[in-house]
């Protein structure tokens, strides 16, 4: 979703603490054309922290490879100041999100992660898409009344993968929301996190990356 490849570590499934690689990034990108970004992860215990954190029973997992800002070599130096912590590493905890949606205090390009009890992985005492939608119920009011969000302010919402099988583990949900997007419109063109990728570079004015460039941009929500 920001590089637009399937890096080496994702194909190892390798933890940010044992691999990195040197690949284009959209985070690199929007730094280089002086625009801010900022990986925002609920219940990581510390600023670019690298490793598993919390405990599903007390509703606070962090996965740290659900982190990309921590694979790419290139943001080493940005890491500690751009992949925070929503809050503290309690339930729920996202306080500092809120702060500084409240204050506009956000960057030009946020990615929010949710815990894997909040993110529809883990049951964490309870039904999992339940735990999702309340956090979705809590944070995108939130960022909605933000100064920040204004006019021209979109969210994307999607997974990093479907269903367990004999569901299709392919089929990922997306929805988008804001005032560029027509109201209730659907798009039946097949999509993928690539083109996503080729979305948001279009949105911000940089050149698409690796399979990106040849990927299917999402163009029919928009007014």
């Amino acid at each position: 979703m920001v590089s637009g490849q399937f890096t080496r570590c994702e194909a190892d499934n390798a933890l940010p603490a044992r691999c990195h690689q040197a690949a284009p990034n959209l985070f690199s990108q929007l730094h280089a054309s002086g625009r801010t970004w900022r990986d925002w992860q609920e219940s990581m215990p510390a600023p670019c922290f690298r490793r598993d954190a919390g405990r599903p029973a007390l509703h606070n997992e962090y996965s740290a490879h659900h982190n990309p800002a921590l694979y790419f070599t290139g943001l080493r130096a940005a890491c500690r100041a751009d992949s925070v912590p929503m809050g503290g590493t309690g339930a729920k905890a996202t306080g500092t999100f809120d702060a500084a949606l409240a204050s506009g205090a956000v960057g030009d390009f946020n990615l929010i992660v949710p815990n894997d009890c909040e993110n529809g992985h883990d049951r964490c005492g309870g039904d999992r898409v339940r735990h999702f939608d309340a956090f979705l119920t809590r944070e995108v009011p939130r960022i909605e009344a933000s100064p920040a969000f204004g006019r021209a302010g979109v969210i994307v919402i999607t997974w990093d993968e479907g269903a367990d099988p004999p569901k299709d583990p392919g089929h990922v949900g997306a929805l988008v929301l804001g005032p560029l997007v027509r109201a209730g419109v659907v798009d039946r063109a097949r999509h993928d996190h690539y083109g996503l990728e080729r979305t948001l570079a279009a949105g911000f004015g940089v050149r698409p990356l690796a399979h990106a460039r040849h990927a299917r941009a999402i163009t029919a929500v928009w007014r």
